[in-house]
């Protein structure tokens, strides 16, 4: 019986208080981004989860990135 191992990988999305923790910024300040359009997420339900691809400040000056 062989074994295999599960690599372990990070995850592609994070929530509105990891968005502001990574930021630096308030958590109404991530909402204010994603409500005027700023910040792209997906809802699920009512979560909403970002993209970490967005939290680059190319992302965030529009230079690039995830739109």
């Amino acid at each position: 019986m062989s074994t295999s191992t599960v690599e372990p990988t990070l995850p592609e999305f994070t929530s509105i208080q990891g968005a502001a923790t990574l930021l630096a910024c308030s958590t109404d300040t991530v909402r204010r981004m994603i409500y005027s359009g700023k910040l792209p997420h997906a809802r699920l339900g009512r979560t909403i989860r970002i993209p970490l691809s967005a939290l680059t400040l190319e992302s965030l000056n529009g230079e690039g990135g995830a739109k």
